[in-house]
């Protein structure tokens, strides 16, 4: 089951938050004229989900039970969570040729396709992407783009609560084969002294200081050869399942950290590292909040980082 996706389907479907129905004002058309909301959602036995990159989620109703891609059982609060914005989810505006085509854009690279089914019965078949905190659908075969809210109900519980929780650890933060790594960046933000390039020089690596450049002799190679075959078992946690609103907070932080990895051909990985408080003036040392590539936020573990979080001075002692 692909993690990625699934984290995606409900935050998809549920991140339609009130900052949309605000942004688009309260030109919100009737349920009657809306192809999106189900309204006897208790009927339904398929609920199928296509990323535009191939990837598909399908949710199956067996007896009373629901299953994720056949064998992973769903929590039943995570269905009455899910089901509730298929039944709310509704219109505000229809959008502009220019709006639709950009959404059209958006659609074929970062879109999803949602089907669902009361037996052999279609309920719903539809398109939806996000461009920042807008929701754009369209249904299938139409060439007409909605803006789309669920009013009022801003966020979801992280959509991993669906599969066992033994999947909530297995999420790779950098998807990269070491042996295609070409640079690797780690800026300490606190400890500026202590960051570091590993750069790749034929067959070998070299370890220079950052962000000056200047090349550090006399490295353990064994240290520096292990700390690249870290960065296929990175791993985060779970979603931050914080508010928009709290999550730009976060990212106004002074950051930890800044970790990047570029590879052979061109493509960069970066996260970035901030503390997470558990209670005012109470700070989380076992757990950190880590901002993607992709801007979301997620929660990692400092045990899990600790392998790719090193001094420069680590690979000369």
């Amino acid at each position: 089951m692909n993690r990625k996706l699934l984290l995606s389907v409900l935050a998809a479907l549920a991140l339609i938050t009130a900052i949309t129905v605000l942004r688009h004002g309260k030109s919100t058309l009737s349920k009657s004229q809306s192809h999106f909301a189900i309204s006897d959602t208790a009927a339904l036995t398929t609920i199928r989900i296509q990323a535009a990159k191939g990837d598909t989620v399908i949710l199956q109703k067996v007896g009373n039970k629901w299953f994720a891609n056949n064998n992973t059982p769903v929590r039943a609060e995570m269905m009455s969570a899910l089901m509730k914005t298929l039944h709310d989810i509704d219109k505000t505006k229809n959008v502009s040729n220019a709006e639709a085509r950009q959404a059209a854009s958006t659609l074929e690279t970062n879109g999803f396709h949602l089907e669902a089914m009361a037996n052999h019965r279609k309920m719903a078949d539809y398109s939806y992407c996000f461009s920042g905190y807008t929701c754009y659908a369209t249904i299938t075969n139409s060439n007409r783009f909605f803006v789309v809210s669920v009013a009022g109900y801003p966020q979801l519980l992280d959509i991993l609560q669906v599969a066992s929780p033994a999947s909530w650890r297995s999420r790779e933060v950098f998807a990269v084969n070491p042996d295609n790594i070409f640079q690797i960046i780690f800026n300490d933000e606190q400890k500026p002294e202590n960051s570091f390039t590993i750069c790749r020089a034929g067959r070998d690596f070299e370890l220079k200081s950052y962000p000056i450049g200047l090349k550090i002799n006399n490295i353990n190679k064994e240290k520096l050869f292990r700390y690249i075959g870290q960065f296929k078992h990175i791993t985060y946690t779970a979603d931050s399942q914080l508010t928009v609103k709290q999550a730009d907070s976060v990212k106004r932080q002074a950051p930890l950290f800044t970790l990047s990895v570029t590879t052979a051909d061109g493509q960069e990985f970066w996260c970035k590292g901030f503390s997470r408080q558990l209670q005012p003036e109470t700070p989380d040392y076992d757990n950190f909040y880590l901002q993607l590539a992709d801007g979301n936020l997620v929660i990692a573990r400092y045990f899990d980082f600790d392998p790719v979080m090193k001094k420069c001075s680590y690979f000369t002692e």
